[in-house]
């Protein structure tokens, strides 16, 4: 892949094809905006691309965990907590939804919303 090989304008360039040949796939949208936004530094453009994923398919957990990552990294923490809180709704099983979501909530000062679910051991 271009992006590993540190091609960064030639893998943005094939992930800008893929959303001009099938801009209705999340694939073709939630990729590039994390790549924008971790390789490149436009952020605004990666909220754009999470916000039209999210408006293609309401219920892609991946599209508002992208968004919530891009929104902590723009220091909108609060909107970054809900958009986790959504992707774990949608993909309870998403492990990394919830320590983001904890992250965000510290960051926040709220140290209870914060703290790990304890569970009772099943005997």
């Amino acid at each position: 892949m271009k992006q590993q090989k540190d091609d960064l304008d030639g893998a943005l360039a094939d992930f800008t094809k893929a959303i001009e040949l099938k801009p209705e796939s999340r694939f073709g949208l939630y990729q590039p905006q994390h790549f924008e936004g971790s390789e490149r530094g436009n952020l605004d453009g990666a909220l754009a691309d999470c916000n039209k994923a999210i408006e293609l398919n309401p219920n892609d957990g991946d599209a508002y965990y992208n968004r919530g990552h891009v929104k902590e990294t723009k220091g909108d923490i609060d909107g970054a907590a809900a958009d986790y809180t959504k992707a774990i709704e949608l993909r309870p099983e998403d492990a990394i939804a919830y320590y983001n979501r904890g992250h965000a909530k510290k960051a926040k000062g709220d140290l209870d919303g914060a703290r790990p679910i304890t569970r009772k051991p099943s005997n």
